[in-house]
């Protein structure tokens, strides 16, 4: 992982205010429960079998935010999901992004939030080493990282944050 930009408080600013206008819904992931989520754009069926472009169904549409998350992030964006917190803090347990999105995903961190990764040296094996590093975000930070390692995050209450991946085309 790999922090590539902050963003200045002014901009940070305005695009929470610009997020607070765009209704959230319920994430259904085991993995972020009460989680509020909207996807920018179109939705990845998370277990495509097919082109992942083709079989994504329309979601909310947003141009300001399609437009920054195109500026901002190092590689084309296809998916965009917006996440919020809530006053609870929910945020995600360990997981490995699905097979719809290429390995290189961007977050843009909008709160603090503590986020995990885990690296495996080699293959998958019993006998590889984990390696496990934390990073704690505190608002602005525009982030990179390899989504087909397992990562979570911990977030503090009304964290907000725009999530950003690639169609791996399958």
């Amino acid at each position: 992982m790999k922090i590539i930009k902050n963003l200045s408080p002014s901009v940070i600013s305005q695009i929470i205010t610009h997020l607070r206008t765009i209704p959230m819904k319920e994430d259904k992931s085991n993995y972020a429960r009460n989680r509020k989520i909207q996807w920018i754009g179109v939705e990845p069926q998370l277990f495509a079998t097919q082109d992942t472009l083709k079989t994504a169904k329309k979601a909310y549409q947003d141009a300001r935010i399609t437009k920054f998350c195109e500026l901002i992030m190092p590689f084309k964006v296809d998916f965009i999901l917006i996440t919020y917190s809530g006053e609870q803090a929910s945020g995600i347990n360990w997981h490995r992004d699905a097979s719809y999105a290429k390995a290189l995903a961007g977050t843009i961190n909008l709160g603090k939030c503590s986020f995990g990764m885990r690296e495996r040296s080699g293959t998958y094996s019993s006998d590889s080493e984990e390696k496990e590093q934390w990073i704690t975000l505190t608002g602005g930070e525009v982030v990179t990282f390899d989504c087909k390692h397992p990562h979570c995050a911990i977030p503090d209450p009304n964290r907000r944050a725009i999530h950003c991946w690639s169609s791996s085309g399958k």
